[in-house]
C-alpha cells in the first residue's frame, strides 16, 4: 500500500480530536511504514487520484534540500525536514542516517527518537530500534506513536510482558467514555481482520499464516492444532528464533517438557538475548527435576 493512497483514505475522517485521530491512524500508519504526522501532512499535499504528480513534487522537495543540506550540514532543521520526506518516501536507508546524525547534534530531540525508530523497525532493525523508542517515551511518556512501535518491536522479540506495558500506556490515552471506547474497539477488531484476511491472501502457505493460527488455536486453548500449525512453521523458517519460542512454549502448556526444552533452547542459539525463552527454559528445567 503506498502512502498515497493512504492518504486518499484518511482524508473522509470526521474525527477532530487529535488525540484520538491519532490513535485510529496508528494501525494505519504501522502497514504503511509512515507516521501520523506525515499522513496529516499528506492530506493537504497529496492530490487523489494523481500520485504521479506527488512523487514529481516530492522528488523536488528533496533535491532542494539535499542541496541546502550542503551549505549547512548541521542544521537540525533542515535534517529534519528531509529525513521526514525521505521517511515519507519510504527510503529508510536515506532517512536512517539523518535522524541519527540529528541525535548526535541534539540528543534530546523527540522527534528525530520516534522517527528513527520507526525507520528502524520498517527497516527490519526491530532491536535496533527499542532504544530510540524506549528514549522517546522517557521525553514524552504519553507519545502514542512511540508506545505504539515500542510495543510491536518488543512483541516482534517476545518480549510480551513489555510489549504489554508500551500498549498499556496507548490504550489509556483512548477516549474515555464508554460509546467511543466501543466504537474504537469495533473499528481496530475490524481493521484486524481485515488485515488477517490480506495476510491469508498473500500468503496461505507461509510461516506467518501458520503462526497467526497457531496463536489463535493457543487462544481457543487447544494446544494440540496450535503445535500443528507451529511445527508447520517452523519447518517453513527454521532459522527465526521466534519460532522455536512460539512452539517451545506450546509444547510447555501440553506438558510436553522434553520438547519444550529442545524448542526453547534452540531459540536461544538463535538469539542468545532472547530473554523470555531464558526465563521459560529455566521453568521447564525445574518442573523436569521435580
Amino acid at each position: 500500500m503506498s502512502s498515497s493512497s493512504v492518504a486518499v483514505t484518511i482524508v473522509p475522517c470526521s474525527l477532530k480530536n487529535k488525540r484520538r485521530c491519532g490513535l485510529v491512524l496508528l494501525w494505519v500508519c504501522a502497514v504503511c511504514g509512515t507516521s501520523s504526522e506525515t499522513v496529516s501532512q499528506e492530506r493537504h499535499t497529496l492530490i487523489p487520484g494523481a500520485p504521479e504528480k506527488s512523487d514529481v513534487a516530492l522528488a523536488k522537495q528533496i533535491t532542494a534540500l539535499e542541496a541546502e543540506l550542503k551549505t549547512r550540514p548541521t542544521d537540525i532543521e533542515v535534517l529534519l525536514r528531509l529525513g521526514k520526506l525521505f521517511h515519507q518516501q519510504g527510503t529508510f536507508q536515506k532517512s536512517i542516517p539523518l535522524f541519527e546524525r540529528i541525535l548526535v547534534l541534539r540528543p534530546g530531540h523527540l522527534d528525530a527518537h520516534v522517527l528513527l525508530g520507526m525507520d528502524r523497525f520498517h527497516a527490519g532493525r526491530a532491536r535496533e530500534a527499542i532504544e530510540p523508542l524506549r528514549r522517546a517515551v522517557e521525553l514524552n511518556p504519553p507519545n502514542a506513536e512511540a508506545n505504539f512501535y515500542l510495543g510491536v518491536c518488543l512483541l516482534s522479540l517476545d518480549r510480551e510482558d513489555e510489549a504489554t506495558k508500551a500498549f498499556n500506556r496507548l490504550a489509556s490515552q483512548a477516549p474515555a467514555t464508554v460509546d467511543e471506547l466501543y466504537l474504537l474497539t469495533r473499528a481496530y477488531s475490524r481493521l484486524s481482520s481485515a488485515m488477517l484476511s490480506q495476510l491469508a491472501t498473500l500468503g496461505e502457505n507461509s510461516y506467518r499464516m501458520h503462526q497467526v493460527r497457531g496463536e489463535y488455536f493457543d487462544l481457543q486453548n487447544n494446544p494440540d492444532q496450535a503445535i500443528k500449525e507451529y511445527e508447520m512453521a517452523v519447518r517453513l523458517r527454521p532459522e527465526l528464533p521466534s519460532l522455536h519460542y512460539v512452539l517451545g512454549s506450546a509444547y510447555w502448556k501440553h506438558s510436553e517438557l522434553d520438547k519444550a526444552a529442545a524448542e526453547l533452547g534452540r531459540a536461544i542459539e538463535l538469539d542468545p538475548k532472547h530473554f523470555t525463552a531464558h526465563y521459560k527454559l529455566g521453568m521447564v528445567l525445574l518442573e523436569q527435576n521435580d
